[in-house]
């Protein structure tokens, strides 16, 4: 960080914070549903099975139609596609 930054942040620190609310943790199970469209999720079919490494041995990855919208470093990559959930 920066600290010339930080330096008009840290002197409105709380420094003996309370807790409001209920003591108790509180746990449920609920559906998780895709946040994402059916017609955004389609990836190549003809190679479902290539690893990171084999992927890494290609010239052009991008050729492949999984790597180029699915991987993080794909060239039209669909960042929420596959990744997000919402709770329903």
């Amino acid at each position: 960080m920066n600290p010339v930054a930080t330096a008009g942040i840290s002197t409105c620190c709380v420094n003996n914070p309370w807790g409001l609310g209920a003591p108790h943790r509180f746990e449920f199970t609920a559906e998780l549903m895709p946040a994402w469209l059916d017609t955004d999720l389609n990836p190549d079919t003809d190679h479902p099975y290539l690893t990171e490494a084999e992927l890494q041995e290609e010239s052009s990855p991008n050729d492949y139609s999984f790597y180029k919208y699915y991987h993080t470093r794909g060239d039209s990559l669909k960042r929420g596609v596959g990744r997000k959930w919402a709770l329903n």
